[in-house]
């Protein structure tokens, strides 16, 4: 069975909660609830021939991955849980080619399972273990005796059951030969994509030596448990600002929290000191790495312009800042400087000069990129890209003997010294424009942060292996909140699948509310049948009663769901338990007008 297009989901959204150790710099969870909503289902009919028996099996394959308790490695069971009917039949010879033929159909039950377990370098794989029931239903005997095979007929029916007994054992073996092979071939299948897709997630952060971070998975089982990725300091932990919390926990499917740190860290190392033209920057802007975590580069290069080239700061290349619902990124460059033919001081940083003479030598003006983002209703949009020339350090003058009376205008230290006092004016309006309209051919105008459909359910057939799996049903993975405060980027995503109603309840004659749909945003957050809903509104909106007439209530959350934006859906819901406590809940409702399916089997086509 080809389980290979599945499997990919499991760490789809790692990239994409509990409060951190003073050491961590970076966490990343998927739900316990969102890996048991997993399944893939496969049906085996393929006919095979084991000692001259002929077996015809129609039975169908449910593959379930369950998470196990493990700090230090992702660990889950995957279970398969087979049932249906198989159909064998044999030939007796009696007297040269005359004899019996005996067909049994017969139900068929089967259990298997194998504990798998990475720890970021290799897949670990427990023993299959498991059993396969088969309860005989039917027996029907035919022959080719000709006149005679009433009466052989009515002898071979009257052994068939005790004959049948016998051969049962061997029956149940040769099928449970076939049902592991099957199943091996599913596991197969399930450790090559975990141990790619894992791996690759791993590798991404851990690959070079450069990156001073170490990262451990493990997982969770239970309500408040999930598969996890943190990243923590290798040395001494710098202080670091109290983590950003989730409002809206309960709806939490998938969820990532991780310092401007991780990021500069990652990237300032690697491009520290180096010259390359901007479009060269954009390869480290721009990683798999980073993209992993934000995505801030349009997918193609740009074409043509100026292709200007950055030299960049030895110490500070480069720096990340999450702040106030913003995040800025900060590049230090420099440009070289100097003395043209004539002691002339070149002006604005593409007018590099022709170098050194008997003069003076040639030397650095500073300048600063700063480019930010807001963020705003699950994206992060450019505000603004700045450059702007700074003032250099103080430097000792050339060694030469000033003139008693000052420095005269055209020696060396004359030049530098204007060069010192003007510095700013060295970076003059056409070359901070032309530089900024450099960085905004590589930068994203818009940063969205995942919105990830893909089978929840599925079907897939093992005769055609070449063929994708059918889609039984399918979700998506909304952004629910994105927070940018003290130095910590959180974002979180809630799952709504396809059969998911906005909010998920139904009310009685008495509006009190009647059933609550599993999985829903409404069974997320805590409401219980018996509850009564008595206002709603929108987020920073003044709330409306509900009176007798439950249809505008209806009404605003079909409004509602109609929206993308994740503000957009958010609702504030007052009212009284069954006992008359009184709640306030927040919460955010599925869209109606997602395309699960399509959208799902883009995200398959994907895959490689």
């Amino acid at each position: 069975m080809n389980t290979k297009r599945i499997h990919t989901v499991w760490v789809i959204a790692l990239l994409i909660n509990a409060l951190p150790l003073a050491a961590e710099v970076g966490e990343f969870h998927i739900s316990d609830d969102l890996i048991q909503q997993i399944e893939l289902i496969s049906v085996q009919t393929a006919p095979f021939t084991k000692k001259g028996r002929q077996v015809r099996p129609n039975i169908q394959v449910k593959v379930t991955p369950t998470l196990l308790e493990n700090p230090n490695a992702l660990s889950m069971r995957l279970g398969f849980q087979l049932q249906g009917s198989s159909q064998s039949s044999s030939f007796t010879p009696v007297r040269g080619s005359k004899g019996v033929r005996a067909v049994v159909n017969a139900d068929v039950k089967a259990y298997y399972e194998q504990d798998l377990g990475f720890d970021g370098s290799e897949i670990h794989a427990g023993n299959l273990k498991g059993k396969t029931e088969i309860t005989p239903q039917r027996i029907s005997v035919s022959n080719n005796f000709g006149l005679l095979n009433g009466v052989v007929n009515r002898q071979a029916q009257k052994r068939a059951g005790s004959q049948v007994q016998a051969e049962l054992p061997q029956e149940r073996k040769d099928l449970e030969e076939m049902l592991k092979k099957e199943v091996e071939k599913g596991l197969a299948t399930a450790r090559e994509q975990i141990q790619a897709t894992t791996a690759q997630l791993y590798q991404v952060f851990s690959r070079t030596d450069e990156v001073p971070f170490a990262s451990r998975f493990s997982t969770h089982k239970g309500s408040q448990g999930g598969m996890k990725l943190e990243f923590t300091d290798k040395g001494e932990s710098p202080q670091r600002g109290e983590k950003p919390q989730f409002s809206l926990s309960d709806q939490i499917a998938t969820s990532g929290v991780f310092h401007e740190d991780l990021l500069t860290k990652m990237i300032a190392p690697q491009i520290a000191g180096k010259e390359m033209k901007i479009t060269e920057l954009r390869a480290y802007l721009c990683s798999e790495a980073v993209q992993g975590l934000l995505n801030f580069c349009e997918n193609e290069l740009p074409i043509g312009g100026v292709g200007l080239s950055v030299i960049l700061d030895e110490k500070d290349p480069i720096s990340f800042k999450f702040q106030d619902g913003k995040v800025k990124i900060k590049i230090n460059a420099k440009n070289r400087v100097g003395l043209l033919p004539g002691n002339q001081v070149p002006t604005g940083i593409l007018a590099q000069a022709a170098g050194p003479n008997r003069f003076g030598q040639l030397d650095f003006e500073p300048y600063q990129v700063e480019i930010s983002y807001e963020l705003k209703d699950g994206s992060a949009t450019l505000e603004d890209i700045k450059v702007h020339g700074l003032n250099s350090p103080a430097k000792d003058l050339p060694n030469n003997k000033p003139n008693p009376n000052g420095i005269h205008q055209n020696t060396w230290a004359g030049a530098w010294r204007r060069i010192q006092e003007h510095a700013t004016q060295l970076m003059d309006d056409a070359t901070e424009t032309t530089l900024e309209r450099e960085y905004r051919r590589i930068m994203k105008d818009k940063i969205e942060f995942p919105t990830v459909s893909f089978p929840v359910k599925a079907k897939a057939d093992p005769a055609k292996p070449n063929q994708r799996i059918e889609i039984l049903e399918a979700g998506t993975l909304l952004p629910l909140e994105v927070k940018a405060e003290n130095g910590w980027l959180a974002v979180s995503a809630s799952l709504c699948t396809e059969n998911m109603r906005a909010l998920g309840i139904t009310f009685d004659s008495k509006n009190r509310i009647q059933t609550i749909q599993p999985g829903s945003p409404a069974a997320k957050v805590g409401f219980k049948v018996g509850d009564r809903i008595e206002s709603y509104a929108s987020e920073d909106q003044r709330a409306t009663a509900i009176g007798a007439d439950i249809q505008p209530f209806l009404g605003f959350i079909k409004e509602k769901a109609l929206h993308k934006g994740t503000q957009q859906r958010m609702i504030e819901l007052a009212g009284k338990t069954e006992d008359g406590i009184p709640f306030k809940r927040s919460v955010s409702l599925c869209p109606s007008q997602l395309k699960h399916r399509e959208e799902a089997a883009k995200f398959l086509s994907k895959v490689p």
